[in-house]
């Protein structure tokens, strides 16, 4: 909030001209009213927005008119309807115009009398035009630059925002919400307490979910947070809540189901005037509005909300500080070729069309001369209210990645226009040309850092990509640079890193980040006094790693090079999302796929349906698919199943389990009787499928619902055909054909705005949605009996919709429920060159496999005239055969394992999973291993972990267990203790590698070694095992990671861990030592008071660091360059009144001496505080030379580490 504007600008306000907000037309000018007409003559109201005439005598552009003038020829017009019914009076501060409802055609006929009228307009209704973008439009880029909209505000106009969802919690500075109530209309306010206008707490929280489209402005809201994440947002809500009926069919008419939420103009004008009242308090970048229809080729200055978009603009002239907010407002999803929706085709408004993530043009997205620009607008994921996610098509989303782009922009240039900033759009990014079928404009699509570049000075040498062993040049200049580098990292590969200074004298240092933006490691002359070095850095994530090479001081060239070790880590994956997310509960279902959203997926990862290890299809390291069976959806609903990822060992792990709901069917049961499951469809080529529909019996008529749809939708959200059957009470009921956008189309209330194209099944008419799908109505049928509708819709698909598809069904009753998770299989739509797409695989060969012993499985795909060629890809890595139908196996150890097949050609993929009990010996085959903590404090409970390994064939039975209790332990449970042993039984363990874990724990104050351990089983059996198993006992210990740091405590000697120190999950411990484990010199030469002399040397304090990897388990590891600081407490001893001099400093023993390179300390009267860079683990000692023997002192030691395991 910035206070000096607001009291600068809000006593002058009212005295200001208000320029260039009035028509240039002639007064009266409106438009077409027969609509309107026709609707008054029908007892119908109509809520109209009237633009007020300059003063007379006054020239247009000269006309100087206060706010107190607006609000005067503001109440002429209503004093002059004071004997008329009119409702809804809206009056607006800071434009010439007014909004009313009139019921009668004499009070429309007074109103265009009236002198200070210039132009009348409907008040029309306006539907919302509805993770991986951000990379995609470079606004990473300028995140990395720290410019995130810091500073700045973005508004949303939408139907509310969730604004303690965790994605945008503490982002909304304030709301609002305007929201009309016109019964003729079957609109009511959406307001709290249905008021007409709000700007109360919450206000613009996001409408009832049970509404169509309600979550809408959340997941614009979102959009905007992710491009701009440090920009605050006004959420403003200017729906009001729409439904069907007594003549109504707004809802209908948008493609949306009732009741549905439909935005008015006025309220539309009155949510652009708070903004600029709130553009005093707040530095407001951009206006989002994802609203709006109709097909417009030129501009649509004409239209109402022109004046305020223009004023958010320009501001009043004469005002320096002019808000210069830029509106941005979607296109629409009409599949419009040359026309946009209003208001976007506003000539100040910066408009959007929709992208793919592959850049081309969106099939659902309009376009026309006046498009500023395009933005992704496909499969985005953002926030939706209840804390979750979900994937959204339509120039909705489109609009909103541009408006946090301004946010970003005007974080770097405030001053900047809302002219300058359109140019700005539109003459940056890659070129992408409208590919449909008649498409002609070529725009440009949204490269934030593009942009910014025009803003700032972007430097050569950033972002370019090290590969392995490569070296690249750069140069830093001014002493301030920072070169920005990529690096596509893997979890497990361990890298190093040099930065070695080539000319001038720039003092190197090294920065790295993770994949998440963390810094993870720096150095600062690690390599030589010219040179910074970042060694053996383990990654543990798969991701694309920055490296940030810049200079402690001055300027200079400089040579970077990554090399690599690679060590077997894998990482632990996580499950962001499921698309499918649910599935409506049947007893007929059939086989599908669910795509898995997420990171670290690997070839070799395990998908698993409640635990159980299922078939899988991997796409990548963030997309991995699981077979669901058809059987999983039967009774009882509804119910919640787990999806769950494992990646194998070494690393790897479980991921979070995601929840799949299986919902109940409340509004009936579906079932698709043509085609076949599974069927393969070629394109150009006529399918007539046929779906069948059965209320429950509750509901006695099939007539009940609203609409009926087919659709055919895979996992990434694509639709092949959304074919709709609408239901009309009395009436035939009609086809309709619609786009995979959310809304395709918007409507006036006076229905000037033609419905979609519908038709009646049997007519001569085909609906088209060009190279996608055509629906021949004359080869389609509907019928319906009882509780069962039957439809029958005849399809030709285009070369877009080659791909697998779920086919679904979706069905809205009466008052507005929605069941829409029916999913009754899969087909497969194909190239017409590509006939055959394969659907099915088997895996063939042994189920049990010796160790050691090659093991031979083929597979095969079905159908058996699939289209060649096939890609065959096996997991984990085969022997041999890898690329072939044939692969050769051969494990090492006993264990369960999983054959996994991947099979794909032109039209689809499928994928097979083949579990393989591997054994050892046909006789149980026993082995034990044990482990235990690495590190404990005195008192600390320690546990003990037995594992046993069956890995032969035969169930081992009566299994005895024995551990001998450490010497220096105290046994504390477990098991059973028998003198010095302590013992368990087990009944029987399987076989096949099946293991069996028993535990006990200890307490010790010294380290304990535990090495004896055995097992013994029926038909002598038996295995042993001597290795040691150590745990240290220690002061104290802390775990720390990447973003936790901890505190230790000693009897002398405190260390605490900065949050962000340490880079690697590691424990650090402190050992406090009764003295120095290596000789320290007796004499040391010192400064006293007047000369050098010898003095005695003390020992005074002694402790160890040391640090243990907790992911693998092992340790000491090394760190190579840690900063720490100690502060060590000091006594004087005192002779008489003589004061004895002393000197205090730390040590560390560096293999040969004890040595102070790189520690600098500095003495106060009571404290010794010191800085170092030592390599850890180390000893450390605190010497003190003086002439008597000293005080003991007590330490504390400040350690912020970035760990890192050699």
């Amino acid at each position: 909030m910035h206070s000096h504007r607001m009291q600068w600008l809000v006593p002058c306000i009212a005295g200001l001209a208000l320029l260039l907000l009035w028509p240039t037309a002639a007064r009266a000018q409106s438009t077409d009213m027969t609509g309107v007409i026709a609707a008054l003559d029908e007892g119908r109201s109509v809520p109209l927005i009237i633009q007020l005439a300059p003063p007379e005598g006054r020239e247009v552009q000269a006309a100087a008119m206060n706010e107190a003038e607006i609000a005067s020829a503001q109440q002429a017009v209503l004093a002059d309807l004071a004997g008329f019914n009119v409702t809804n009076v809206k009056a607006y501060a800071y434009t010439p115009q007014l909004a009313l409802t009139v019921d009668s055609t004499a009070a429309l006929e007074r109103l265009r009398a009236a002198p200070q009228v210039a132009a009348i307009y409907v008040d029309e209704l306006n539907a919302p035009t509805l993770l991986e973008s951000v990379p995609l439009i470079r606004a990473h880029h300028a995140h990395t630059l720290f410019y995130r909209g810091g500073g700045q505000v973005v508004a949303v106009l939408d139907t509310g925002v969730a604004k303690n969802h965790p994605n945008l919690a503490g982002k909304v500075v304030s709301e609002a919400c305007y929201s009309s109530t016109v019964p003729s209309q079957g609109a009511s306010s959406l307001c709290p307490g249905g008021a007409a206008n709000s700007t109360a707490n919450n206000s613009g929280l996001n409408c009832g979910l049970t509404i169509s489209g309600c979550d809408h402005g959340t997941h614009v809201a979102g959009i905007v947070a992710g491009v701009a994440p440090a920009a605050d947002l006004i959420a403003i809500q200017v729906f009001s809540r729409v439904t069907d009926g007594g003549g109504v069919t707004a809802c209908s008419n948008a493609g949306r189901t009732s009741p549905c939420t439909l935005a008015y103009t006025s309220d539309i004008i009155s949510a652009l005037n708070r903004v600029f009242a709130l553009s005093n308090a707040f530095d407001i970048a951009a206006v989002n509005m994802s609203l709006g229809g109709g097909a417009n080729t030129s501009t649509c200055d004409t239209d109402p909300r022109k004046a305020a978009i223009d004023l958010l603009a320009v501001g009043i002239p004469g005002v320096i500080n002019a808000p210069r907010v830029t509106t941005v407002i979607a296109a629409g999803n009409s599949s419009l070729r040359n026309a946009m929706g209003a208001p976007a085709c506003i000539s100040s408004a910066v408009s959007v069309g929709a992208t793919t993530d592959s850049d081309s043009v969106a099939s659902f997205s309009n376009v026309s001369t006046q498009t500023t620009l395009w933005a992704p607008g496909f499969d985005i994921i953002a926030a939706v209210p209840n804390t979750g996610t979900d994937d959204k098509n339509g120039t909705s989303m489109a609009a909103p990645h541009v408006a946090g782009a301004v946010a970003i922009l005007k974080q770097v240039k405030p001053t900047a226009t809302a002219a300058e900033i359109k140019n700005l759009l539109a003459g940056t990014g890659p070129l992408v040309t409208d590919q449909r079928s008649g498409g002609t404009w070529t725009k440009r699509r949204l490269d934030v850092y593009s942009a910014l570049c025009n803003l700032i000075t972007c430097d050569t040498d950033d972002y370019r990509t090290l590969l392995l062993d490569q070296t690249l040049t750069g140069t830093i200049s001014p002493a301030t640079d920072r070169d920005h580098y990529f690096f596509n990292g893997v979890a497990g590969q361990q890298i190093t890193i040099s930065l070695d200074r080539t000319s001038g004298q720039v003092d190197p240092y090294l920065e790295l980040y993770n994949p998440a933006g963390v810094r993870v490691a720096v150095n600062n002359n690690g390599g030589t006094g010219t040179n910074s070095l970042i060694n053996g850095r383990t990654l543990l994530q798969t991701g694309r790693y920055q490296i940030v090479a810049r200079g402690v001081s001055s300027t200079g060239g400089y040579n970077i090079r990554v090399s690599s070790q690679t060590v077997n880590l894998n990482p632990r994956p996580i499950i962001t999302s499921l698309s499918p997310a649910s599935a409506t509960g049947t007893f007929t279902g059939s086989d599908f796929w669910v795509q898995i959203r997420g990171s670290n997926f690997l070839p070799t990862s395990q998908v698993r349906w409640n635990g159980a290890t299922r078939t899988m299809f991997y796409s990548s390291s963030t997309r991995i698919w699981i077979r669901v069976r058809g059987a999983d959806l039967a009774f009882p609903w509804p119910r919640t199943a787990q999806i769950s990822v494992r990646n194998p060992v070494p690393g790897g792990g479980t991921s979070n389990a995601f929840p799949f709901q299986i919902t109940f069917p409340f509004l009936g049961t579906s079932e698709l009787v043509q085609p076949e499951v599974g069927a393969m469809v070629p394109t150009g080529v006529k399918s007539t499928f046929v779906l069948s529909w059965t209320t429950p019996i509750t509901i006695p008529s099939w007539r009940n619902m609203q609409n009926m749809d087919l659709r055919l939708r895979d996992e990434s959200g694509k639709t092949a055909a959304w074919v709709r059957v609408v239901e009309r009470p009395g009436e035939t009921s009609v086809y309709r054909l619609l786009n995979d956008s959310e809304v395709s189309v918007s409507t006036s209330v006076t229905e000037t705005i033609p419905a979609p194209e519908e038709g009646l099944p049997g007519i001569d008419m085909d609906i088209v949605l060009t190279d996608t799908v055509t629906l021949h109505l004359a080869d389609s049928a509907f019928s319906g009996s009882g509780r069962t509708a039957i439809m029958t819709p005849t399809l030709t698909f285009g070369p877009n919709a080659v791909g697998t598809y779920n086919v679904e069904f979706r069905v809205d009753g009466p008052d507005g429920e929605v069941q829409d998770d029916d999913i009754l299989g899969q087909i497969t739509i194909v190239p017409a060159e590509c006939p055959y797409a394969v659907v099915e695989s088997m895996v063939d060969g042994p189920g049990t496999a010796m160790a050691g012993v090659d093991q031979f499985y083929t597979v095969s795909v079905s159908p058996i005239q699939a289209t060649q060629p096939i890609s065959y890809t096996w997991s984990p890595e085969p022997k041999s055969g890898q690329g072939t139908a044939s692969a050769i196996y051969n494990w090492e150890t006993a264990g369960e394992k999983t054959v996994f097949f991947n099979g794909e050609n032109c039209g689809g993929f499928t994928g097979y999973a083949k579990s393989v009990g591997v054994y050892t010996t046909e006789s149980p085959d026993l082995s034990i291993s044990k482990r235990a903590p690495l590190v404990a404090i005195p008192g600390e409970l320690i546990t003990y972990t037995l594992t046993i390994t069956n890995s032969g064939t035969m169930t081992a039975t009566n299994l005895e267990i024995t551990d001998v209790l450490p010497e220096y332990a105290t046994y504390a449970g477990g098991g059973t203790l028998n003198g010095a042993l302590v013992a368990w039984t087990v009944p029987d363990l399987g076989g096949y590698g099946a293991t069996a874990d028993v535990q006990f724990a200890v307490t010790a104050t010294r380290t304990i070694t535990n090495s004896i351990i055995g097992v013994s089983a029926a038909g002598d059996y038996s295995a042993y095992s001597t290795e040691p198993v150590v745990t240290k006992i220690v002061t104290d210990k802390a775990d720390v990671t990447g973003v936790t740091g901890a505190v230790m405590d000693g009897a002398h000697t405190d260390v605490e861990m900065e949050a962000g120190s340490a880079a690697d999950d590691a424990t650090i411990a402190l050992t406090e030592l009764d003295g120095p484990s290596y000789p320290v010199p007796e004499t040391m030469a010192v400064a006293a008071s007047s000369d050098r002399v010898e003095m005695k040397v003390i020992p005074v304090r002694s402790f160890r660091l040391d640090v243990y990897d907790r992911l693998l388990g092992r340790g000491p590891v090394i760190i190579d360059s840690p900063t720490f600081s100690t502060v060590t407490t000091l006594a004087q001893p005192v002779h008489g009144s003589v004061v004895v001099e002393t000197a205090t400093a730390l040590f560390y023993w560096n293999g040969s001496e004890w040595s102070d390179e790189g520690i600098a300390c500095t003495s106060g009267t009571t404290e010794l505080t010191c800085m170092s860079d030592v390599a850890l683990p180390a000893e450390f000692v605190v010497l003190e030379t003086t002439t008597e023997t000293p005080n003991p002192a007590d330490n504390r030691i400040f350690l912020p580490l970035l760990v890192g395991g050699k």
